[in-house]
C-alpha cells in the first residue's frame, strides 16, 4: 500500500510540475507571438510605404535608389527581429520539453522549426506535423507503457521510465 501511495504522490507531483512548466511555456510563447504580430503590422505598413514612395518617385521621374534602399533595409531589419522572436519561441518550447524530460526535436517542420513526436502542429507556423511520414497519434508510431503510461520508443523492449517489459 505505501508503494501505491508513493506512486500517487509522484504522479501528482509530476502533474503539478507539468502544469506549471506548460503554463509558463504558453504564457511566454503568447507574449512572443504578440510581439511578432506587432512587428508584422509594422512590416506591412513599411512595405506599403515603400510602394507609395517608389510610385511617387516613379511619377516624378526620379527613382532615387538610396531612398528605396533605406526603406528596404528597414524592412529587412524588421524581418530579422521577427526571425529572432520565432527562434525564441523554439527555444522556449525546447527548454520546456527539457525541463519535463521530454524528447528533444526529432524532426523539422517545413518552416524549419524543430518538432517532436508528441506535437500535432508546429508551434511556429501552425502546420500539421509529420515525422518520417507518420503523424503523431498513428497507431504504428505511438506505443505506451502498460505500467506507467509513458510513451515508448518504437524499438523499446523496456520502459525507460519504470523499467516495465514491453509487449
Amino acid at each position: 500500500m505505501p508503494e501505491f501511495l508513493d506512486k500517487v504522490k509522484q504522479g501528482i507531483a509530476k502533474s503539478v510540475t507539468t502544469a506549471s512548466v506548460k503554463s509558463k511555456e504558453l504564457l511566454d510563447v503568447a507574449k512572443l507571438r504578440n510581439q511578432i504580430s506587432a512587428l508584422e503590422k509594422v512590416r506591412r505598413e513599411a512595405v506599403e510605404e515603400l510602394g507609395r514612395t517608389v510610385y511617387t518617385l516613379y511619377l516624378n521621374d526620379n527613382l532615387d535608389e538610396n531612398i528605396i534602399r533605406s526603406k528596404g533595409y528597414s524592412i529587412t531589419q524588421i524581418d530579422e527581429q521577427i526571425q529572432t522572436l520565432e527562434d525564441d519561441i523554439v527555444r522556449v518550447q525546447t527548454e520546456a520539453r527539457r525541463s519535463l524530460n521530454e524528447k528533444d526535436a526529432s524532426g523539422k517542420c517545413a518552416c524549419g522549426a524543430p518538432v517532436t513526436v508528441d506535437m500535432k502542429f508546429c508551434g511556429v507556423c501552425g502546420q500539421k506535423v509529420e515525422i518520417d511520414g507518420k503523424q503523431p497519434g498513428d497507431a504504428a508510431a505511438d506505443r505506451f507503457c502498460s505500467q506507467c503510461g509513458e510513451r515508448l520508443e518504437p524499438d523499446a523492449k523496456f520502459c525507460s521510465s519504470c523499467g516495465e517489459r514491453t509487449s
